[in-house]
């Protein structure tokens, strides 16, 4: 939904597929580089298996692919490398979250993601039904998505098949949800284990994500960052040096 406005709100949207113009489709990409590659090449794939649809001898509907000869451009944007935490920083931030922290809204479900690998949007999606104590399962079975006025909701179905699973919880996992669902979870509409009570609303996947990125740097949970020396520094200092021989 989100791309289909955005080719809407450029424009392009509006254009008979057989009237596109290759200068118009230029136009329109540069106007997204400042967006990641991700979600460029979204986009970019989208347009390209309509015009694919349309070339189609069977729909005739176009005579030339012009996406035959276009390429994807690329992002601006600088490209960011994800790192995992590692064990001794896992550690640390539990221990911050049964501490420090023992009193944050989203304690429990950061735990819980630490504890099964779970995506957040999953562990905000998931209804005491989905919960086995007797068998220590979790199914999962649906996200937290969002509608098409950027309003989280709940969804009905994983986006791929292999998304729907269930996990066995581990003993840390089993506890934690144990003691969430005896002594804080309050019932609601949606059945929903974690709930925004005091809104009546689910919990978006960027709240949550936005307090544990606030936690690791408030408590400097990682350390150290690796410096990378770009390759042009890299030709420059070898080329100071070849200077003295």
């Amino acid at each position: 939904m989100d791309i289909l406005k955005k080719i809407d709100d450029n424009g392009l949207g509006s254009i008979l597929v057989k009237s596109v113009t290759e200068c118009q489709l230029k136009e329109f990409f540069f106007g997204l580089t400042d967006y990641s590659n991700s979600y460029i090449s979204k986009i970019y794939s989208e347009i390209k298996n309509c015009f694919k649809y349309c070339s189609n001898p069977k729909h005739k509907i176009i005579d030339h692919n012009i996406f035959d000869d276009f390429e994807k451009p690329k992002s601006k944007k600088r490209i960011k490398k994800i790192t995992a935490l590692t064990v001794d920083e896992q550690l640390r931030f539990v221990e911050i979250l049964n501490n420090q922290e023992k009193n944050n809204r989203y304690r429990f479900q950061m735990l819980l993601m630490l504890y099964s690998g779970m995506r957040m949007g999953e562990i905000n999606a998931l209804t005491i039904n989905d919960v086995s104590f007797d068998f220590r399962t979790i199914k999962i079975s649906k996200p937290i998505t969002r509608d098409k006025n950027d309003r989280p909701i709940l969804g009905d179905r994983t986006k791929t098949a292999s998304g729907e699973r269930t996990i066995r919880m581990t003993a840390e996992a089993y506890d934690l949800l144990l003691d969430f669902v005896k002594n804080h979870y309050v019932p609601n509409a949606q059945n929903l284990i974690f709930y925004d009570n005091t809104n009546q609303k689910v919990i978006s996947t960027s709240r949550v994500n936005f307090s544990f990125k606030h936690l690791i740097d408030k408590y400097q949970i990682i350390q150290s960052q690796k410096i990378i020396t770009s390759l042009a520094k890299k030709r420059n200092a070898r080329h100071s040096a070849n200077q003295y021989f």
